[in-house]
């Protein structure tokens, strides 16, 4: 069984997407923790909704990094799914293909190529999955829009860095043994609310800055507002 973790902050417009996605997967051994960072809107009004559908323990949230931290501690199961809250899916296999991946190649973290309908926010994402396919070679990059690992990895080194202001998945994915780690070839989709917020011009830099800097925690821990 797994621990699905969702972080979450006044995710009204995409948190039922999500459950609903959750419950169409044909992978069912789960529980469903969310962390909510005190919303203000009709997030936990939505997430009630589907309480009589869903195993689901609200918890206490954070920043991201906090958030998940929290969630695993209330955890109850050795494998550990973190989604972003804004994320959807499309295959409904997309869990049990990713648990099949790390348990048959005994791998210790398994994430999903990125996708979205939006034409501009697609290169952002390829780009993305160029870096995350070349990053098999060295250090392992996979983020929290779908992130399994087991739980006594993500243990040995300590979670998510609370320290940082961004990157904390990356940061994390970069201790694993690349050998052990996979990419099952299906897609998670998110849309362009983070892009239109920055700037994709301004993202595409934030996203080069990234990876320039990918081996230096100290330019993780600066303030540049990315959850404002």
């Amino acid at each position: 069984m797994i621990s699905i973790i969702i972080p979450c902050r006044n995710e009204e417009k995409y948190i039922g997407t999500l459950l609903s996605c959750i419950e169409k997967q044909t992978y069912k051994d789960y529980e469903i923790i969310i962390a909510d960072n005190n919303s203000t809107d009709n997030t936990i009004n939505i997430i009630n909704q589907y309480k009589s559908r869903l195993p689901i323990n609200v918890v206490k949230g954070g920043l991201p990094a906090v958030a998940r931290n929290n969630g695993v501690r209330q955890s109850r199961f050795d494998l550990l799914l973190f989604i972003d809250s804004d994320i959807y899916f499309k295959d409904n296999q997309l869990i049990e293909k990713s648990v099949e991946l790390l348990i048959n190649k005994k791998l210790e973290l398994v994430t999903c190529y990125i996708n979205s309908d939006k034409i501009k926010t697609k290169i952002i994402y390829f780009l993305s999955n160029v870096a995350m396919m070349l990053s098999k070679l060295e250090k392992p990059f996979a983020t929290t829009q779908f992130f399994l690992i087991k739980k006594e990895t993500f243990n040995k080194f300590n979670g998510f860095n609370e320290d940082v202001k961004h990157c904390e998945d990356y940061l994390l994915s970069k201790n694993i043994n690349k050998k052990k780690f996979g990419i099952v070839k299906y897609f998670s989709y998110s849309d362009d609310r983070r892009f239109k917020k920055t700037g994709y011009f301004k993202f595409f830099v934030y996203f080069i800055k990234n990876m320039i800097n990918r081996n230096d925690v100290e330019y993780f821990k600066k303030e540049i507002n990315y959850w404002v």
